[in-house]
């Protein structure tokens, strides 16, 4: 018989966070989610629908433009109206320049010299024995004094959909995002996620993840209250983070966090849970980072459990000597502090969330895999230490609870050395029939 672990299939890979066996069924877990990515370019229309009609028309707001735009809209009347009253094509001169005078408003050069070029025309009309160029000479040149003035600083500021990520989070509440939940705004698609370098509030933060139990998510010794959507969200983000994925297609993410509705509503849905998870804590904007495309996971400077064990699992796969009594300490508490479901109670959370409609309990079972795996690994080198010592005894109980996750013959093995060394020949005839435990194997 063969003396490979009695596992499903693994399919071996080096992932981001130091695990290299990785469970087959993952891979048609990942090709099934895979959705078209949807990055839409930001076209007229999207603009349209995203800014208030005020700001798609590009209608000032600081006195100084209000006036000048009234002056505008004024001149463009005139000129129709002289064009369809009298047929007379200087109306289009006015209509011209009422055109251009907008389009270049929150300048200052191109709209003093339209009006003084109104007031001259006036002045040449008021020389020429016309009484109403009068009129348009004052008009002229006042309008070309309010032109003068200079531009106020709000309206030098970039765009709406420029706007500071900062100004964006504080302007909108979670509340109100969840009272419209078809809005498309690109506003909240950029407010939503800062870099990291944007947040310096995080920096000086420290974020612990307990993802071994119930997940919890503390900052600075304060555990932070997440609604279940929010822990649906994280969890989902760290299963995939333990198989090694520290990057997701946005569309996937929001096809698994709303499945069964519109893309549309998916995408929105996302960026309003997205949103939510940055109010928890500032720190968490340097935790996951979106751009149209992607969401990037990144925790590597987050003090995370499962992180810790399937680093040191690693590291002991690279080293096959037999660990020393200094390491054998530490890996005893690393097991046992690490000896709970991963993510416990997440199947009631899908449920409760999604329906459990989308992939998250593949990708759960998949990481608890990856974990049972790395547990096992650290308890094989601890047992072969103790094994080796003449104390079999004091392994046996680690050994029967390892392999009920991970029922793996070389660790097996080590069980039934250990009740021979404990003098169990019983339990170890038992084990070896249990397991299937020959001597061709």
């Amino acid at each position: 018989m063969n003396a490979s672990p009695a596992l499903p299939s693994w399919k071996s890979g080096r992932g981001l966070m130091g695990n290299r066996d990785v469970h087959a069924s993952w891979t048609a877990v990942r090709s099934g989610n895979k959705m078209e990515s949807s990055p839409h370019p930001e076209g007229l229309a999207q603009r349209l629908r995203s800014l208030s009609i005020l700001d798609a028309l590009m209608v000032p707001r600081d006195r100084r433009g209000i006036v000048l735009a009234c002056g505008f809209v004024a001149s463009a009347a005139i000129g129709l109206g002289t064009v369809l009253a009298a047929d007379d094509p200087i109306g289009w001169a006015y209509i011209a320049l009422a055109v251009v005078g907008y389009l270049f408003l929150q300048t200052r050069l191109v709209p003093v010299f339209l009006w003084l070029l109104v007031a001259a025309a006036g002045g040449l009309l008021a020389n020429s024995g016309n009484a109403s160029g009068w009129i348009e000479l004052g008009l002229g040149a006042v309008l070309a004094g309010v032109a003068m003035i200079p531009i106020p600083s709000g309206d030098q500021a970039a765009p709406p959909t420029t706007m500071s990520a900062t100004a964006l989070v504080d302007s909108q509440s979670s509340a109100a995002a969840e009272d419209s939940p078809t809005r498309t705004s690109t506003d909240a698609e950029v407010s939503v996620f800062a870099p990291a370098h944007d947040q310096p509030v995080a920096q000086s933060v420290q974020l612990m993840i307990r993802s071994l139990g119930p997940l919890s998510v503390t900052a600075d010794d304060v555990e932070l209250a997440i609604e279940p959507r929010i822990q649906f969200l994280i969890g989902y983000l760290l299963a995939r983070k333990v198989l090694g994925d520290s990057v997701i297609e946005r569309a996937a993410l929001a096809e698994e966090v709303a499945p069964g509705v519109s893309s549309g509503s998916q995408r929105d849905r996302l960026r309003k849970q997205l949103h939510e998870l940055h109010s928890l804590h500032p720190a968490l904007a340097g935790v996951v980072i979106a751009d149209r495309g992607k969401v990037v996971f990144d925790i590597s400077d987050v003090d995370f459990d499962a992180g810790r064990l399937l680093a040191a699992a690693e590291r002991q796969r690279a080293d096959q000597d037999l660990i020393d009594a200094g390491k054998a300490g530490h890996l005893r508490t690393l097991l046992s502090g690490t000896n709970t479901e991963f993510l416990a109670g997440f199947e009631q959370l899908d449920q409760q969330t999604t329906g459990a409609r989308g992939v998250a309990a593949d990708v759960l079972r998949s990481a608890r895999l990856v974990i049972a795996n790395a547990r096992a690994d650290l308890a094989k080198a601890l047992a072969e230490h103790l094994v080796a010592l003449g104390r079999g005894e004091r392994c046996v109980g680690l050994l029967t609870g390892v392999l009920e996750a991970s029922p793996r013959q070389d660790l097996a093995r080590l069980l039934v050395a250990a009740y021979v060394q404990s003098g169990q020949t019983r339990l170890a005839t038992q084990a070896r029939r249990d397991y299937d435990l020959t001597e061709e194997s």
